[in-house]
């Protein structure tokens, strides 16, 4: 059984548990309800708010306020059959263990079910970097890049032809990114993304490199002249499709960085990329 399975199981049985718990609850106050209602009531509602204490400020503060009530039960207990010389109703030691063990299975359930959406979350983010497209522009990944690079440097020396990798990214993407909303953000990477494949050749070839500070990539069998022009027609559509968009009059612009393989400093295809990615720093 993998790790998400044991979450998932241990979620069902948690549930169950509160499930169980409830209805051991409603059975319980439909036979002694009438006997001591308001009683039974106020318990319930003490139980829910301890529930609700576990769950937002955490298990150690849950157990004690559970503890606390659990005082105040004992103390209630005493005076009834000491003070008062009443027999201890049923209900009383119901209440007592109730609470405390309701509050333990329902925090066991929320921190579970928290894992299970963090481990989804985790699979979710390991799909879109291993796969070969990115789902929300369609262009390959990283790791399509890597593995594409290696085909275009050995075909390039088989045949004596320049392969040329263009790394482009937003500039001042942090400021640009708190002048615009969540939407508006989307937009905009889009719109890279789509002018990048609109203004490139059929053999070359458009990757989103880095989705957390936006960076695209292209091969080209080119030489960096060639890349030159091609990074030249990218800036030049991207500033005809800024007029397309709502951004609130902020200015946005692309750097540039280009790199061409050299097999004497460049020894894999992550050291062509990043080679790339240092030119970006010389694009004032």
């Amino acid at each position: 059984m993998n790790f998400k399975s044991q979450l998932a199981f241990r979620t069902d049985l948690y549930l169950l548990g509160i499930l169980l718990i409830f209805a051991m609850t409603a059975l319980f106050m439909g036979f002694f309800g009438g006997t001591a209602l308001f009683q039974n009531a106020l318990y319930l509602a003490v139980s829910l708010l301890l529930v609700l204490l576990t769950y937002f400020l955490g298990l150690t503060v849950g157990l004690i306020a559970n503890w606390v009530f659990i005082f105040i039960q004992a103390l209630i207990m005493v005076y009834q059959y000491v003070v008062l010389g009443k027999d201890l109703p049923m209900s009383m030691y119901f209440w007592l263990v109730l609470p405390i063990i309701l509050s333990v299975v329902f925090y066991g359930f929320a921190q579970q079910t928290v894992a299970l959406q963090d481990e989804n979350t985790k699979l979710n983010q390991d799909l879109d970097q291993y796969g070969a497209f990115d789902q929300e522009t369609n262009l390959r990944t990283p790791v399509a890049y890597l593995e594409d690079a290696a085909v275009f440097i050995e075909t390039s020396r088989r045949y004596d032809l320049p392969v040329t990798t263009v790394v482009l990214q937003i500039r001042f993407f942090n400021d640009v990114q708190r002048l615009l909303n969540p939407n508006q953000l989307q937009n905009l990477i889009q719109a890279i993304s789509q002018t990048l494949v609109a203004s490139t050749r059929d053999n070359d070839i458009g990757y989103i490199l880095d989705r957390q500070n936006p960076t695209w990539g292209v091969l080209l069998f080119t030489d960096t002249a060639g890349a030159d022009i091609a990074a030249d027609r990218i800036k030049a559509n991207f500033e005809l499709k800024m007029a397309e968009l709502d951004l609130s009059n902020v200015a946005v612009d692309l750097v540039v960085g280009i790199a061409t393989y050299d097999a004497q400093t460049m020894n894999s295809p992550q050291a062509f990329m990043n080679a790339a990615k240092k030119e970006t720093e010389y694009d004032v």
